[in-house]
């Protein structure tokens, strides 16, 4: 695929052809069809109803490997930053159904925690900042921790009207602060099982 005048970029079964114009892009698609058909594999054909393969001029930028890629800028494209999103208010939505599921049974799980969920938030966070480290920096960036501020904003507002409905104890708990009584209680059933 990289003898002439294209460039054909590979990650396990996604690909970009970059070619000087159009027609040898095409001629170098058709050609990895053949390839691949000898395989029993097919490509994705572009068109501009496709969201799974594309063709155009790069100066007006492109999607690849979850990226949106123009002369100077690359930052994740917008589909992944609204899959992001959509990531966030899906821990967000589950953090508060188990804290709700919590203080109704009266059993406090160690991931019903407001400290685990902020945890567990914080780790998502980092993962895909990690993950997408290599991009240019932009007002994507600001965007998305706008986006999170809001999120928390109002999943702390939800937070303290299940907070409101529980006792002391069990508010302790579910912010994931251990009561003394209780591991004093366990640990002294452990030592007098040993003995």
């Amino acid at each position: 695929m990289n003898a002439g005048d294209v460039t054909c970029l590979r990650y396990i079964d996604d690909f970009l052809i970059l070619g000087k114009d159009r027609s040898s892009v095409t001629r170098a698609f058709n050609k990895a069809l053949k390839e691949l058909a000898k395989l029993s594999l097919k490509a994705y054909s572009p068109s501009a109803t496709s969201d799974k393969a594309s063709s155009g001029s790069t100066s007006d930028g492109f999607d690849f490997l979850g990226c949106y890629v123009s002369p100077g800028l690359v930052q994740p494209s917008k589909g992944t930053r609204d899959k992001f999103k959509k990531r966030i208010a899906s821990e967000m939505e589950a953090s508060l159904r188990v804290m709700k599921a919590s203080i109704e049974t009266g059993v406090i799980s160690p991931k019903a925690t407001y400290s685990g969920a902020l945890q567990n938030l914080d780790r998502v966070i980092l993962g895909w900042g990690k993950a997408f480290s290599f991009c240019s920096t932009g007002h994507w960036i600001k965007g998305l921790d706008d986006h999170i501020s809001n999120q928390l904003a109002l999943y702390e507002a939800e937070k303290g009207k299940l907070f409101a409905r529980a006792n002391g104890t069990t508010r302790r708990r579910m912010l994931g602060v251990r009561l003394l009584s209780v591991s004093y209680t366990h640990l002294r059933a452990h030592e007098t099982r040993e003995d």
